[in-house]
């Protein structure tokens, strides 16, 4: 799976840079990353990590993931986290990219999310969509705030 939404968000494009660099700030305005907390350094990582928790819910069903995401780029309005488990085994590749687009005064924000593996594909697909409309609201709302 690999899909990207975009929605207008209501705040300056560095403010929205700013937030978007730190997924910590995630669980305040997208729905599908429940808790992200930053991890210790690994002498892999190209960048800070962060310990996730992604739910996607559909209905009455939930489905949760935790992963430990490390951002790989963070220059030009974009963020990149990628999956970096340190565990020494296989794991399928997690990817978001956030992007920020200056509109005038306001921001355009676009999340891409890829997920390489099958057991979640479904479950995102359904959801995707309408957890990054809600996402922009509530980063509007969010980056007006703090």
């Amino acid at each position: 799976m690999d899909r990207t939404i975009t929605a207008a968000i209501s705040a300056s494009p560095a403010r929205v840079t700013d937030i978007i660099g730190d997924l910590a700030t995630y669980p305040h305005w997208m729905e599908l990353v429940t808790e992200a907390t930053p991890d210790e350094a690994h002498h892999d990582d190209s960048g800070p990590a962060w310990l996730c928790t992604l739910q996607a819910k559909i209905g009455p069903f939930s489905r949760s993931k935790r992963l430990r995401m490390v951002r790989t780029n963070f220059s030009g309005g974009e963020a990149l986290f990628e999956r970096g488990e340190i565990d020494g085994r296989q794991h399928a590749t997690w990817t978001m990219k956030a992007a920020v687009t200056p509109d005038g005064e306001h921001a355009e924000l676009a999340i891409s999310l890829a997920y390489g593996g099958s057991l979640w594909s479904g479950a995102l697909e359904a959801v995707l969509a309408t957890v990054v409309h809600s996402a922009g609201k509530k980063l509007s709302k969010y980056a007006s705030e703090c």
